[in-house]
């Protein structure tokens, strides 16, 4: 036994897997000691769409602090990102992606998800506040780990989707003949128009555009090894001397009006969606590149809860078959992220 695996056996591991989905970040730790289970914890958090909060910031630098064997594992948001059916780097050009302005991940040996460097950078710079990110999944792995189990010889549409974006395959067990990503319109909306009181109440100044200069220095730096442990940085003491308790604001509690846009708000999203597939079922048909064959079920991994309204309209607009599944993201995040950890430390890897 390596003298590295002898000292990490004397510290809990820290896996915080990490989600902003429009309004709201998600926040789960799982504590592990020599395999077992000690805590589990989801924390939510308000925040502007697309940022994290300060607040989350703060905790995930705590946790840093105490336990020098944390990783932190998210979701990437970039609309520079999403999957081909090919695993050979010159294959790419031929669906308009550049491999050498991609990082990607082989998935069953038939098909890659990939996001684009700048995607990287973006996703990084997000998490500069709370001590960088660990692991940057892509949402088309995600959704592949939450259906891999049902996969058959029967290609259908799965839909991840979350309030700010979707991310849609078309996916059997054999492998993976279209993917798509898309921002949805409301979300672009809400973070037009948010305004400067919300950004003040989160003690945020609204990011200036990142420089060239920032660009190539984040672009630099892709290389490195994200999950290295590393010295952590001096923390300002007068951050730490509160509990994080004392930190979090509470969340509203949700009313009745509350609900009611909640529900117009999804059936507003339900609009776009339906869009969206539309178009891609069209593409998926009409584009010599695919391998197309007719799709007659959708597969929604619905990860917030999406309205019984917005639900109906997506069926009567479709005219598909459409079943729904409940999908934990942070939970897929720590999973996905501890096997990872496992596979490198030469452990075996599994569920």
């Amino acid at each position: 036994m390596s003298i590295q695996r002898i000292v990490k056996d004397m510290f809990s591991t820290l896996i915080i897997g990490v989600n902003v989905d429009s309004r709201n970040c998600y926040t789960r730790v799982l504590t592990l000691k020599k395999g077992k289970i000690l805590h589990d914890e989801l924390k939510e958090f308000r925040t502007v769409p697309g940022d994290i909060p300060i607040e989350a910031a703060k905790f995930i630098r705590k946790l840093r602090k105490k336990h020098p064997f944390t990783y932190v594992a998210t979701l990437s948001h970039s609309i520079h990102q999403g999957a081909i059916d090919t695993i050979r780097a010159d294959e790419y050009l031929k669906f308009g992606i550049r491999s050498n302005e991609v990082r990607s991940v082989i998935v069953q040996e038939a098909w890659s998800a990939y996001i684009s460097r700048e995607g990287i950078a973006e996703a990084r710079g997000k998490f500069a506040k709370s001590q960088g990110v660990d692991f940057l999944f892509s949402p088309f792995a995600l959704l592949y780990e939450g259906i891999k189990g049902r996969l058959d010889e029967k290609k259908r549409l799965y839909v991840l989707q979350q309030q700010s974006d979707l991310a849609l395959a078309i996916m059997n067990a054999k492998g993976l003949y279209f993917g798509g990503f898309f921002i949805l319109e409301s979300e672009m909306e809400a973070s037009t128009e948010k305004k400067p009181e919300e950004e003040m109440a989160l003690g945020e100044t609204p990011l200036e555009p990142a420089s060239p200069a920032k660009i190539t220095e984040a672009l630099s730096a892709l290389d490195n090894e994200l999950e290295e442990i590393g010295e952590l940085e001096e923390l300002d003491d007068s951050v730490m001397i509160e509990d994080f308790e004392e930190h979090e604001a509470p969340l509203p509690k949700h009313n009745e009006k509350e609900e009611e846009r909640s529900a117009l708000d999804d059936f507003a999203r339900a609009i776009s969606v339906a869009k969206f597939i539309k178009d891609s079922l069209s593409e998926f048909y009409k584009n010599e590149v695919y391998r197309s064959d007719f799709i007659d079920e959708i597969v929604i991994l619905d990860t917030y809860g999406i309205s019984s309204g917005a639900l109906t309209y997506l069926k009567n607009t479709l005219l598909i078959d459409i079943k729904t599944h409940a999908l934990d993201v942070t939970s897929s995040l720590v999973k996905m992220a501890e096997l990872e950890i496992k596979e490198r430390e030469g452990g075996a890897r599994g569920i």
